[in-house]
C-alpha cells in the first residue's frame, strides 16, 4: 500500500529575490518542505492547506500544481504532491508558529541557498519546478 502525501514551496520575494521557506524536523534532523499524509478520506489539496498550518502556523493558498515526487520509504512506496504556494506579508504578520515535536524550526532560504540546506534529493525537484 503506498503512502500519499501532500504540502507545497513556500515562497515570497524580498527585495526582489525569491525566498523559500524550508522547516528543520528535529526528529529526522532534517531540512524539507513542509507537507503531510492525508488523514482518512481527505483530498490532496485540503491536506496539503491543513499541513501547512499544522506546520508553519501559515494559512495559505495553493497556487499552481508543481509536481508529484514519488520515493521510497523502508520498503514503501510514497508520492508527495506538491504546490506553489505565495506567502503575502499579511500572512507573515498572522503566522502563529510554535515549534513542537514535529517541526523545531523553519527559515527562509534563498534558492542557492535552499538546494544545499535541503537533505533529500527528491525535494530538489519541486523547486526546480517553482523556479
Amino acid at each position: 500500500m503506498a503512502i500519499v502525501a501532500a504540502g507545497a514551496i513556500l515562497w515570497r520575494k524580498v527585495d526582489g529575490d525569491l525566498k523559500v521557506l524550508v522547516i528543520h524536523r528535529d526528529r529526522y534532523d532534517d531540512w524539507s518542505w513542509p507537507k503531510g499524509k492525508l488523514d482518512k478520506h481527505e483530498h490532496v489539496n485540503v491536506a496539503a492547506i491543513r499541513e501547512i498550518k499544522e506546520e508553519t502556523g501559515l494559512k495559505v493558498h495553493l497556487g499552481v500544481k508543481l509536481a508529484v515526487v514519488e520515493y521510497r520509504v523502508d520498503k514503501v512506496k510514497k508520492y508527495v504532491h506538491y504546490w506553489a504556494a505565495e506567502v503575502t506579508d499579511a500572512m507573515l504578520q498572522a503566522q502563529k508558529f510554535v515549534p513542537d515535536e514535529e517541526v523545531g524550526s523553519l527559515d527562509w532560504f534563498s534558492v542557492k541557498e535552499a538546494k544545499k540546506k535541503l537533505t533529500y534529493k527528491h525535494d530538489l525537484e519541486p523547486l526546480e519546478k517553482l523556479v
